[in-house]
Order: C-alpha cells, then structure tokens, then sequence
C-alpha cells in the first residue's frame, strides 16, 4: 500500500475534558448561542460522555472556543438529520469526519448505525480510544473508495471535503453516490464563487490568509479581486500527496455538472458557515 503523511501515527494529545466539565468561553456565534438557549441543549451537553479534542486533534477548529465546538457539531447534526426519514434504514456516514465534530452527537442516537471515515489515522486513532458510544470509523484513502455494499448508507455528508478535491471531484462523487440508497441524501459543502467573493473583503482577511495559506499570499490577494477564474479554480498551496489545494467550483457548474449524476434538492449560500451547501438526492 502507497504511504502518505496520513499514515503516520503521532502522540495525541490529552483530551480538554467532558464537555459539562469545561469553562465556559466567549460564543461568537449567534446561531449557536440561540441553539445554546434551546430546551434540551444543556442536558445534552451535561450528558455527553465523550471529552472535548485538543484543538491541535480537532483540527484547530474554535481554538479555546471548547464549549462552540461542541455547539458546531450538534448545530451541523441537526441539519444533516432532518434527512434521514422513517421509511429508510438509519445509516448514517460523515466522510471526512475528523475527530468526530458531528458525529459525536449522531452517535447518542442508538437507532442510527453511525459512520466516521478520515484520510488521517490519527483521528481514527483518538475516536477508537476517546468516543464513549457505538461508531464504525475507518481510514479513507487519496482514491475515491468505501468498502461498503452498494445502497448502504440512508445519508452521508461531507463537511470541507469537496473544498480539497481537483481531479478526483466527479469520481467521489459517483462513489458517495454508488454506496447511498434510492432516495437517501448527499449533504457536501463547497466553495462557490460565493466564497470567492468574501475574500476581495478586508474583514475576511482571515479567510484569505487560511486559503493561500503562505503560498504566495500576496498573488492570491490580488486574484481574488477579479472575478472567479472559470467555473473550476484550484488552488494548490503545498506540495502535499493529498489535502494540499482549495477547490472553487461555481454553483453554475455544480447545478449543471452535478446535476446529471443526482437531483439537486437544495443550495444554500453560506449554509456552512462562509461555504455553501448541496444537498443531493439519489433518484435510482
């Protein structure tokens, strides 16, 4: 088997703490304060019995922001949720799933047979030892894969997956699509020329250092303000076997190309925080 950086293991570092045992840090989001204040949040939050990530073993997100991550995922979860539907089975894979941001919360429903797929082993590594509830996670490969039966997942999201594919896209694609029911949903975000548009703004500075990533910072500053080049734009900011570009793909191309493998139910503009939502559906 090929090798690549994702193989190799390193030292994990020590879990925050459960989540009811955290202090509480500033919430940015009012999306997620309003989920924060919602009947049932708390108790879920004092009942999860799985620890909190090091930042640097959940990929950086929400940095100190401990108690948001947790707030993210359920927030995440109850949108991908609304698509498994009684009449199909309850199986559900989140691919590109990390440390567990979304699943953690999918997992505490024991109808749901619940999936964790990720290039890098170590976040394999830190579900098997740390999630106190029944997941099936396994190591992804750079090739579009799953070692599953055809029509075996109800719903299947991917969160900033498709955000880093080039020449692969369409074959993911027909793949996440070759291991859903009839009838079960894709939930992926993208960046779209939506995204695009962000980064000419001096307040998403942020973003735009994170895109080209010390990659010729100042050329891509100054790309940025034309518009998107053609409906696909790649990005390359390492020389890295995989995960090492952002993808752009306009939502044009997206309606037209996607469109001819499934039926587009929903699009929406920054429904992922700055990234757009598709939401497919496998029609046979």
């Amino acid at each position: 088997m090929y090798r690549t950086h994702f193989d190799v293991r390193r030292p994990l570092s020590k879990p925050i703490g459960l989540p009811r045992l955290l202090p509480q840090a500033p919430i940015l989001s009012s999306e997620h304060l309003a989920l924060l204040a919602e009947s049932g949040t708390v108790e879920l939050l004092e009942t999860d019995e799985t620890p909190i990530p090091a930042a640097e073993d959940r990929e950086n997100y929400y940095d100190d922001r401990h108690i948001e991550y947790w707030l993210s995922g359920l927030f995440d979860w109850r949108k991908v949720r609304q698509f498994i539907t009684p009449e199909m089975p309850a199986r559900y894979l989140d691919l590109g799933g990390s440390t567990g941001r979304v699943t953690r919360h999918a997992v505490r429903e024991k109808e749901i047979e619940t999936w964790l797929a990720d290039i890098n082993i170590n976040w394999i590594d830190w579900v098997d030892r740390h999630f106190s509830y029944p997941i099936r996670a396994y190591q992804s490969r750079l090739s579009p894969t799953i070692p599953v039966a055809d029509g075996y997942f109800s719903v299947i999201s991917a969160f900033s997956v498709f955000t880093h594919l080039d020449c692969d896209e369409r074959q993911w694609l027909l793949e996440l699509l070759r291991v859903l029911r009839p009838g079960g949903y894709l939930y992926l975000t993208v960046n779209d020329e939506h995204v695009w548009n962000f980064l000419k703004d001096p307040n998403w500075a942020w973003l735009l250092s994170a895109f080209s990533r010390g990659n010729d910072d100042a050329g891509f500053a100054k790309l940025v303000k034309s518009p998107m080049l053609g409906p696909r734009f790649i990005w390359e900011y390492s020389n890295a076997e995989g995960y090492n570009i952002n993808t752009f793909l306009s939502s044009a191309y997206i309606k037209k190309t996607w469109g001819r493998f499934a039926t587009i139910v929903d699009y929406r503009v920054s429904g992922h925080s700055y990234q757009s939502v598709v939401v497919l559906r496998k029609n046979s």
